[in-house]
């Protein structure tokens, strides 16, 4: 109780006697520490909840942290793979002289294009490229063509554009040979498209046979690496793709994220 008011109940009360004023004495002490008390716990609580604050602070800064890194991480990884795979292109045109007839950029381009109407990523078409190439009997538009089958052949059988590339490569390299390695696996051709084939692979015409075969492939699978791009899956790993291609490197090490036009 403050010394003031306390002096002046004690003489008031001296003088009086009154002794209403002894009880509003002992009323006014229990406010007193009733008060005190409120202002201790008040005093508590604003302790702890600076400390709760400052916990907070300090997760939000490490959750920020790992977020963080992990998005580092991803955009390393990525720039990784894609910089395997463009690489691994390069050092094939140069191992076959770039026999096919595209440079690495208009290859890149191509695979971009296809990544564009398809589920598969531009750096899994470029390691298709890649194998592909080394069928140096493949060349121009046929190329261009194979490489679609391939993706259509892959979706509409379910297997990896490795295997596809590799059954596809051999056919059109070897045309005759390779009808043999098709039928295989399911791909039938009737006898009038074989003997043209053959004729036409012993004239030394391997482009025009592979055109037959592309053409029948496309006959039975063609379309089907397009139309898999509008299915929920297919739109998915589409986005997927897409995102991916955010957080791809720049070659200067940043993300390709900054540079939107």
């Amino acid at each position: 109780m403050p010394a003031n008011r306390k002096r002046i109940i004690e003489l008031v009360t001296k003088v009086t006697g009154a002794p209403e004023l002894k009880k509003t004495e002992t009323a006014l002490r229990k406010i007193d520490k009733r008060t005190a008390e409120a202002n201790r716990q008040l005093a508590v609580m604003n302790k702890q909840t600076k400390a709760v604050a400052n916990s907070m602070r300090s997760l939000v800064g490490v959750v920020g942290t790992l977020i963080g890194a992990r998005a580092l991480g991803g955009m390393v990884r990525l720039t990784i793979e894609q910089e395997k795979a463009v690489t691994q292109l390069n050092a094939v045109l140069r191992s076959t002289g770039e026999v096919a007839g595209f440079t690495s950029q208009e290859l890149q381009d191509m695979a971009t294009a296809m990544q564009a109407v398809t589920a598969f990523g531009d750096e899994t078409v470029i390691g298709a490229q890649a194998l592909l190439l080394t069928f140096k009997e493949i060349q121009g538009v046929n190329f261009e063509r194979t490489l679609e089958n391939v993706l259509d052949l892959s979706t509409a059988m379910n297997q990896d554009l490795k295997s596809s590339v590799i059954q596809l490569g051999k056919a059109l390299n070897d045309p005759v040979r390779g009808l043999t390695a098709l039928t295989r696996v399911g791909i039938t051709f009737s006898d009038e498209q074989r003997k043209v084939i053959k004729a036409l692979a012993d004239t030394g015409d391997i482009a025009a046979a592979q055109v037959i075969i592309l053409e029948e492939l496309e006959s039975q699978f063609g379309g089907s690496a397009r139309a898999a791009r509008e299915t929920l899956g297919g739109a998915l790993a589409a986005l997927k793709n897409a995102f991916n291609d955010l957080f791809e490197g720049t070659g200067d090490g940043t993300s390709c994220l900054l540079y939107t036009s």
